[in-house]
């Protein structure tokens, strides 16, 4: 009995580990979504895009259960409402918030039912056909929760007025759900068919990405000083920078930026990227908290550092990928803005193939060749935030921007550049 509680992850270790995971990937899923509504652009005037965001609802549903699912759905649903959401035009408190929770705080929990599954998929472990296809079915029967959920909103608030249908049913007599169902389940149905792909082929290919061991936790319990490191207070400190700047530009630019378009009311549309800054700041501040904290109780976190950092990259890389897309289509070609967002989206995704390759020689007993990945992998982040923040300060300046803008991305670059000195002496004191 002693034995088995000494290396048994404690709940405390647990909990702090699902909090990273569902802030991480509900900023993925984010960044996916934003992504898939820049490509399916004009294809849903009415809204919805083909993407696979609910792939990341999923992985937490399988991995932690049916309530982190929700929690992960409910951050992501949260997260596009805070980057701009419509409701119908005239419409009374009460019927605009029961738009808004349809839509958005309602929606995307409702995947995170897939959930349910969870126990068969994990029970069939060994039996990959089994585990597959309990997986399968969860994608499908949370994908099609959320999917009335959409419908229902559609049909009850948004079809009084068959002026505002989308494509040939404009202006005809037919019935609001059944335009409901048939506009939705246009986006919807591909949407869950790929999402439910891609988890096929994670449980098929890399299945631990899915399901969840406890030989992972363990691995967190090997001891080294319980001093927390420079490195570790300058993630802390550099998160409280990025999330607290960012944030109050956006909320202060949401605010200006109210609309009323005649057809539905756009409320607290702030920037984009600097939204975006903001949430990586956040991810940033509640990973640094926990580095600290598990090195002062004398736990190594090395590992975890990669896998969080690798993550943290591919975030920003994937993000600054798509505004490079959308500058690239843009009519009024911006070359600077294009050339500074696609080095950093360069950087960025470079530094997450390194800290995953990093991630793979520790696996493979290379130690060596992870602590220098890991040092490369980190800077190449650093790097690309600095290019962003700079490049696009001075941007910012030369057009007349709004100061608040200009300020926080010159203070994102500042602040990379700082990590970025701090993980080079981080990288003398180990070759030291």
């Amino acid at each position: 009995m002693t034995q088995a509680s000494a290396i048994s992850p404690s709940r405390s270790h647990h909990t702090i580990r699902a909090i990273a995971e569902i802030a991480i990937f509900s900023a993925l899923g984010y960044v996916l979504d934003l992504f898939a509504g820049m490509y399916s652009s004009g294809l849903f005037p009415n809204g919805g895009s083909l993407g696979i965001a609910m792939v990341c609802v999923f992985i937490i549903a399988y991995r932690w259960g049916l309530w982190q699912g929700i929690v992960t759905g409910l951050i992501m649903g949260l997260l596009d409402l805070a980057d701009g959401f419509y409701v119908v035009s005239g419409a009374n408190w009460w019927s605009a918030f029961a738009q808004v929770a349809l839509d958005y705080w309602i929606a995307y929990p409702l995947a995170g039912f897939a959930g349910v599954f969870a126990k068969l998929v994990k029970a069939n472990v060994n039996n990959k056909q089994k585990m597959i296809l309990f997986a399968s079915l969860g994608c499908v029967f949370g994908g099609l929760l959320k999917y009335l959920s959409h419908v229902a909103s559609g049909a009850i608030f948004w079809g009084a007025d068959s002026s505002t249908f989308a494509w040939k049913f404009q202006g005809t007599d037919i019935n609001p759900w059944a335009y409901s169902f048939i506009y939705n389940i246009a986006y919807m149905g591909p949407d869950i068919v790929l999402s439910t792909l891609v988890m096929d082929i994670l449980l098929g290919v890399w299945p631990k990405a899915v399901i969840r061991g406890d030989e992972e936790e363990m691995q967190e319990g090997s001891h080294t000083s319980n001093k927390a490191s420079l490195a570790s207070w300058a993630t802390l400190c550099a998160g409280i920078g990025l999330f607290v700047t960012n944030t109050v530009v956006y909320l202060i630019t949401a605010i200006q930026a109210y609309d009323d378009d005649g057809y539905g009311k756009s409320i607290l549309y702030g920037q984009r990227t600097i939204l975006v800054l903001a949430i990586f700041g956040l991810l940033l501040l509640g990973y640094g908290i926990y580095e600290v904290v598990k090195s002062k109780k004398g736990q190594n976190t090395e590992e975890s550092r990669r896998i969080v950092f690798a993550s943290l990259s591919l975030i920003w890389g994937v993000y600054a990928l798509t505004r490079t897309v959308e500058y690239g289509m843009d009519e009024s070609f911006n070359a600077p803005l294009f050339t500074f967002e696609l080095l950093s989206a360069f950087f960025s995704l470079g530094g997450a193939a390194l800290l995953v390759w990093a991630f793979v020689s520790v696996i493979k007993k290379n130690e060596k060749l992870a602590a220098s990945l890991t040092f490369a992998g980190e800077t190449c982040l650093w790097v690309a935030l600095a290019i962003h923040g700079f490049g696009f300060g001075i941007m910012d300046a030369i057009q007349g921007e709004y100061i608040g803008v200009t300020i926080a991305e010159f203070i994102t670059g500042a602040i990379a550049l700082l990590l970025r000195a701090v993980t080079l002496m981080k990288g003398l004191q180990k070759q030291a």
